[in-house]
């Protein structure tokens, strides 16, 4: 039994290793659509959070949909150059598995399960199929887990605090982190010096405070109302269909957003996950001599949050990605099996290793093996690639005009420090085929306020959208009567006779 025992430990630490080689391969910051692994959205984050650092208002004079606290952190990590913003991404996963261990240690797990769960299941959950390096899920992910475990050890104000973060970070997971919450206190809660009143109180004052906070940070900014009005167009976007339909309607829309459900490696998720649910709950919670408190506190959570990760999908998910937020309910499910297994005196050796490390394969949505071992064997040129300056910061940074604006999807901007001193003429720095019709007239109001219109080599016509189509049919025609243009790496460098 006890080299047994220690075999699974060795095995344990092998798996350690292997994962956070992983992590550390996956999550290199990749802000330009040229390299091993392009990543388009980060470098869009990239480059509002730059624009921050060169002193415009978010929302104000750089616009993006996403949460604020993102691009806030962005633009402090990036102070350190990539390093810092490597360094950022990997403190989201180690945030999330430092949350699992102090989960597991509440459910009372111990030994190389613990270890296994917190620094090698959670963190390939994080890293899995739905991952991309810089997702907005990430930190939202790791505070909700932060919080929910914060709760667990009756710390309402900590969680509160941590609860609020999320809001800011990804505002549509708060009904997922506050129902975490409230299945604690309804469960957990009630101890003679923590009742659930104090408790609710506690926890209530503490998010209002955080968020209290953010709001008075980002009224001195002049983001506030901004912000708030971002948020509008948030529900509206979310609602807005990325391929064309002819006859738009509200069940058209949650079909769109069914979609993300219906991949087979979302399936393979929340297929996977409701198995073990059933199972856990007739092997344990229905059975009284084999079930314990953390049990039923740990599966009413983990339940909560596959319905809510779920409803959330349904109501806004539009790209794969959305389905990230799958792993809050997963880190639960995999603490709740760990729990099962150190009952059985076979679940702690090797079958228990095993066991628990194909169970992460699957809740990582069985990511293909070869997306990792490409990412390790091209590590040293992924971290060369991160360090590039990107074709248009190169452009731009040697031309003796001013004020610029972006004609172009958002996968090409200019991402630099470079440019700090720069202005940017035009708000929106990128435009989609799927953003509202105002956005586009917003952009060509602005247009004669730039020295330089960029049209990227990925501003392009797109089937079905004639008002996005229409907007670049404008834009052109505005640079062709009021700009002088050449050809420079693909982008067309429209410059005013001003300047």
């Amino acid at each position: 039994m006890k080299q047994a025992s220690k075999s699974a430990a060795i095995l344990t630490g092998l798996l350690v290793v292997v994962a956070w080689v992983i992590v550390l391969a996956v999550s290199v910051p990749q802000a330009q659509s040229i390299g091993p692994q392009p990543n388009g959205d980060y470098g869009f984050f990239t480059a509002v959070a730059e624009r921050l650092v060169a002193g415009d208002r978010l929302y104000v004079d750089i616009w993006d949909n996403k949460d604020p606290f993102v691009f806030y952190s962005i633009a402090v990590a990036r102070s350190a150059g990539i390093w810092g913003a490597w360094a950022l991404e990997l403190l989201w996963v180690l945030t999330a598995a430092l949350a699992a261990w102090a989960i597991s240690g509440w459910a009372q797990l111990t030994g190389h399960l613990r270890a296994l769960v917190a620094w090698v299941a959670i963190p390939l959950i994080l890293v899995g199929l739905p991952y991309f390096m810089g997702s907005t899920h990430l930190p939202g992910i790791a505070l909700t887990l932060a919080g929910y475990a914060a709760a667990l050890r009756s710390r309402f104000v900590l969680a509160g605090l941590l609860v609020a973060a999320v809001a800011f970070f990804k505002l549509i997971m708060i009904p997922l982190a506050v129902a975490l919450i409230v299945v604690v206190i309804v469960l957990a809660a009630s101890t003679p010096t923590m009742t659930k009143r104090r408790a609710i109180t506690r926890f209530t004052l503490a998010a209002v405070a955080g968020s209290l906070a953010t709001f008075v940070l980002m009224a001195a900014r002049g983001e506030l109302v901004p912000y708030l009005n971002a948020q509008v167009a948030n529900v509206l976007y979310s609602q807005v269909p990325i391929v064309p339909q002819p006859d738009p309607s509200p069940l058209r829309t949650i079909i769109q957003h069914l979609v993300v459900l219906a991949n087979p490696h979302v399936v393979a998720i929340g297929l996977a996950s409701l198995l073990l649910l059933a199972w856990s709950w007739w092997a344990t919670i229905k059975s009284p001599p084999e079930r314990d408190h953390q049990d039923l506190v740990l599966w009413w959570s983990a339940l909560t949050a596959l319905v809510m990760s779920g409803l959330t999908i349904v109501a806004v998910a539009k790209w794969l990605h959305h389905a990230l937020i799958l792993a809050v309910p997963s880190a639960l499910i995999v603490i709740l099996v760990a729990r099962m297994l150190q009952r059985s005196a076979r679940g702690t050796g090797i079958v228990g290793v095993a066991s628990l490390a194909a169970l992460t394969f699957v809740l990582a949505g069985i990511p293909n093996l070869g997306v990792y071992t490409t990412a390790v064997r091209n590590l040293d040129l992924s971290v060369e690639t991160a360090q590039q300056e990107d074709p248009l910061t190169t452009i731009l940074k040697d031309e003796q005009a001013g004020s610029f604006a972006v004609i172009g999807y958002g996968n090409l901007v200019p991402r630099s420090f470079e440019l700090t001193d720069r202005e940017l003429a035009c708000r929106h720095l990128a435009q989609r085929h799927f953003d509202p019709p105002r956005a586009f007239d917003e952009t060509l109001d602005c247009l004669p306020n730039a020295d330089i219109i960029v049209f990227a080599p990925d501003a392009l016509e797109r089937d079905g959208f004639p008002e996005f189509n229409e907007f670049l049919v404008d834009a052109g025609q505005f640079a062709e009567d009021n700009t002088t243009c050449r050809e420079e790496r693909g982008f067309a460098i429209c410059v005013t006779s001003a300047s």
